[in-house]
């Protein structure tokens, strides 16, 4: 069989492939494991778009961009929020003003604290937040250390979760972000833009 002949087949038969299971949809804005438990490492994870499964075990996609804390010893997203490219630009943008004078951040840190009470429904195990979304609180720097915080609030503006992180980690944060959102949409058959950062 000729090179092209088989090149054409391959073709084929990944173009073949049924997707009737994946539909475009909406998923929640943001979500807090509920009942949190925040221990050992943490790391975060940006990604576009999001693969959601239902109740119903259908698959849905939501085009927007992931930024989550997550625990990899429990393989799960502690507090994530989903954002548009225009809110994942401006986000990124005033993380960049921040970081671009910076001084260096004496230790690691990336440590999460939550709010004492969370509204909203729980859905499969996740406080559902609607109207939830990142905010970028800035650096506070004292002679020993420097800290950058990003908080999670609600659609009124309360926070809910608050993130303090090194200049470092925030720095790896903002180049995985941007690096995301600029990037092309991700098919709908499939691809997956996403970085996990420490």
């Amino acid at each position: 069989m000729s090179r092209f002949l088989w090149c054409f087949c391959v073709l084929l038969a990944g173009c073949g492939g049924s997707h009737d299971g994946i539909r475009l949809a909406v998923g929640p804005d943001a979500a807090i494991a509920w009942p949190a438990d925040v221990q050992g490492e943490l790391m975060w994870v940006v990604s576009r778009p999001v693969y959601d499964r239902g109740g119903s075990g259908r698959t849905t996609v939501d085009p927007r961009t992931l930024i989550a804390l997550e625990s990899p010893d429990r393989a799960t997203w502690l507090v994530c929020a989903r954002v548009s490219a225009d809110a994942g630009l401006r986000l990124s943008e005033a993380m960049d003003q921040t970081l671009r004078t910076a001084p260096p951040g004496q230790s690691h840190r990336l440590n999460l604290t939550l709010a004492d009470s969370i509204p909203g429904p729980v859905v499969s195990g996740r406080r559902v937040v609607d109207g939830g979304q990142w905010r970028w609180d800035g650096l506070m720097t004292s002679e020993d250390d420097a800290v950058c915080t990003m908080s999670l609030r609600d659609a009124g503006g309360d926070e809910l979760a608050r993130v303090d992180m090194d200049v470092a980690t925030a720095r790896n944060l903002y180049e995985h972000l941007s690096r995301v959102i600029r990037a092309a949409p991700a098919r709908f058959a499939g691809g997956t833009n996403s970085e996990q950062t420490r």
